[in-house]
């Protein structure tokens, strides 16, 4: 009986001493350089019941895989196309199964800030090849090695920009503005996705953070002009005349040219002097009830100087705007307003 214990104890150290031997062959294998074999040992090294839970099979793959990864040998990268992504999760699932001390788990960490530079690079190739959506994979691979580095998700910005990601391009915005990195194009991006979701004041209120930290960038000045005009036909459309008026305003002090603010500007003017002739109808009215006789002094009539100065106003705006209408209909439009004066002129003024 003893001797059977003997004999069934020296058959399983026989069969351990194997399954380990296997990990042992992987990493000689290695060192040797024949990455063929070392990577035939060390995938039944990660599969083996007794090596699939040491760090140090998860080391050595994840050193094996990236040699393959590297290799200018067509034969050897045909081992694994997906060498790099293994490589990165060998090295973590290292750091994970030892302690944070640990032989391994340092030297993982060590390797994987080479698996950072290799996922930027592949990232870079693939861009370059306009393959967008692999160039992320690498991109993302990096930000998970290195979360607070700016530069995987300033690269990935750029790929998410080419295919047009909304749901990307905020995503990696907002990391960047966390980890405060500001840009010219981050901004945009960002104001233009707030845009898109009709959130015109936050919009606003990051178009001038953007403009007074990037003064000199023409694309956010007019970015934040389209942002102006977008709020004033906002309040056009609410009938708050006083409050797209400012924002028209502000848009002419970016572009004092900008056919579209002008024109707003024009039609806004004219309805404030048409309604402060509704004003001084009023209050003829009034007076005539009162008397009989009375007569407007147009010429000493508070109501009156303030049209004057409305029509002063609107012809200022007609003038920038006149014969650029965009249609028929529009250039119509705008001669009617000089018709509209002139009418104003005749029953108030002249």
């Amino acid at each position: 009986m003893i001797r059977f214990i003997s004999l069934a104890f020296m058959l399983a150290s026989f069969s351990l001493q194997a399954q380990v031997a296997t990990l042992t062959n992987a990493i000689l294998y290695y060192n040797d350089g024949d990455i063929i074999k070392a990577k035939e040992e060390i995938d039944k090294a990660a599969l083996n019941e007794k090596t699939i839970g040491m760090p140090k099979t998860w080391y050595y793959k994840g050193l094996i895989d990236k040699d393959i990864y590297r290799s200018t040998t067509a034969s050897t990268k045909a081992l694994d196309p997906d060498a790099l992504t293994h490589s990165f999760d060998a090295f973590n699932k290292s750091i994970a199964l030892e302690k944070p001390a640990g032989e391994f788990t340092k030297k993982s960490k060590e390797s994987l800030q080479e698996i950072w530079s290799l996922s930027i690079n592949s990232g870079i190739d693939y861009y370059k090849q306009s393959s967008f959506t692999k160039a992320i994979t690498e991109y993302e691979r990096a930000q998970a090695i290195k979360p607070a580095d700016t530069t995987a998700y300033l690269y990935a910005l750029y790929a998410a920009n080419e295919l047009n990601d909304q749901a990307l391009l905020e995503k990696y915005n907002a990391k960047l503005m966390e980890l405060h990195y500001t840009s010219p194009f981050i901004y945009f991006n960002l104001i233009a996705n707030m845009a898109n979701r009709k959130q015109l004041d936050s919009a606003l209120e990051m178009s001038a953070k953007a403009v007074k930290e990037f003064p000199s960038d023409v694309n956010l000045k007019n970015q934040e002009l389209v942002l102006l005009i977008n709020k004033g036909a906002e309040y056009d459309h609410a009938a708050n005349r006083k409050s797209a008026m400012l924002c028209y305003q502000k848009a002419l002090t970016i572009d004092s040219t900008n056919y579209i603010a002008n024109y707003n500007m024009m039609v806004n003017a004219l309805k404030q002097a048409q309604d402060m002739g509704k004003v001084i109808d009023k209050n003829d009215s009034i007076r005539k009830k009162q008397d009989p006789l009375y007569k407007p002094n147009r010429s000493a009539d508070p109501n009156r100087d303030e049209l004057r100065s409305k029509i002063t106003i609107c012809k200022s705006y007609y003038n920038r705007v006149m014969y650029r209408g965009r249609d028929e209909a529009e250039k119509k439009s705008i001669l009617n307003v000089q018709r509209d004066l002139d009418y104003l002129k005749l029953k108030y003024l002249d």
